[in-house]
């Protein structure tokens, strides 16, 4: 009877490793890849080297650029970020906008293909420079991005990374 407590208990901690990276965050991208799982899982994809200071606010750096991929009629260009070499975030950044009313019609196209995928949105507000909605799948945020300040060419996003969901586990 203790053998069997501990192969259990042994595979359980054989297993863990598997599960904390099976939580996919955008395609076959999952959360705490390394750049060469990210390079072998995404078909197309290349490192990339960030400019000097180009990085998220937890420091986080995109390594690696995917292929452009059209979601809704538009253009997205894949850019995954990593920190202490593992995967953190995926950001899909719209490559072309040029006004900001083009890119709150893109936003809404958005809103409805992310619904389609994902359900309804678990928050979508206006912000004082554009609009935020989230989703959440599984363990993995999925928020919808729009900055649109003055004349200023606005940027559209859709980042899937584990924030909101990884605190809700805590409760």
């Amino acid at each position: 009877m203790d053998w069997l407590r501990v192969i259990c208990l042994s595979a359980s901690f054989l297993l863990a490793p598997v599960s904390a990276h099976s939580q996919v965050l955008w395609q076959t991208a999952q959360f705490g890849m390394t750049v060469d799982g990210v390079l072998k899982a995404v078909p197309g994809s290349s490192k990339y080297d960030p400019a000097p200071g180009d990085k998220l606010g937890d420091g986080a750096l995109e390594l690696v650029r995917g292929p452009t991929t059209q979601i809704a009629n538009e253009d997205f260009l894949p850019e995954f970020f990593f920190q202490n070499g593992h995967l953190e975030q995926v950001t899909l950044s719209l490559q072309s906008v040029d006004t900001a009313s083009n890119a709150r019609l893109v936003f809404a196209n958005l809103t409805t293909a992310l619904r389609a995928r994902y359900g309804q949105e678990i928050s979508a507000r206006p912000t004082a420079i554009g609009l935020d909605s989230e989703w959440l799948s599984g363990k993995t945020n999925v928020t919808l991005i729009l900055i649109a300040i003055g004349d200023t060419d606005p940027l559209l996003n859709i980042v899937y990374q584990v924030r909101l969901a990884g605190d809700a586990s805590k409760l």
